[in-house]
């Protein structure tokens, strides 16, 4: 007969096993596989606005670093699926806990950012290298995550919105 194997795990028996926050943007690989179209035919869905909000997050040394919003490619295949109407409505969805008040300057971390956008570590720094993206302070890296002005996140995504 054989050994059962027992697992082992270093967690208190009272611990949940902490719940990772979804990601709300994907990026071309999983468009594609989605909605099982080229990047093609992708680009021309998002050309003509059939697929609504999609970015460029790319640097000055990419064409095009492209990343949609997941909810939109669910109303994409299947229009009762809802989506964002308007710009401010997908930011609010975006940033909840942000009260956008006039004036008021509110930051996000650097990990929220990459979490929420899907991006890489390095392509997170070169957005941030190149000024695409502004931070509070000038004293990040070396692992400590920095805080990024939420205005200019939004002025970006504003200037790069395609469709």
């Amino acid at each position: 007969m054989p050994a059962i194997r027992q697992r082992f795990s270093l967690r208190p028996a009272n611990c949940r096993t902490p719940r990772i926050r979804e990601r709300p943007f994907a990026d071309m690989a999983e468009v594609r596989g989605r909605i099982n179209k080229s990047e093609k035919e992708i680009t021309q869905l998002i050309e003509s606005r059939r697929l609504r909000w999609a970015f460029n997050f790319a640097t000055a040394n990419e064409k095009v670093f492209l990343r949609v919003y997941k909810p939109a490619v669910e109303h994409w295949v299947n229009p009762m699926r809802p989506m964002p109407e308007t710009f401010d409505e997908l930011v609010r969805g975006l940033f909840p806990e942000a009260t956008f008040l006039a004036g008021a300057v509110e930051t996000i971390s650097g990990t929220l950012f990459q979490e929420t956008f899907n991006l890489s570590h390095h392509n997170m720094g070169g957005l941030l290298n190149a000024g695409l993206v502004l931070t509070q302070t000038e004293d990040w890296g070396g692992g400590v995550s920095p805080l990024i002005l939420l205005p200019s996140v939004v002025g970006f995504l504003k200037g790069r919105q395609l469709s």
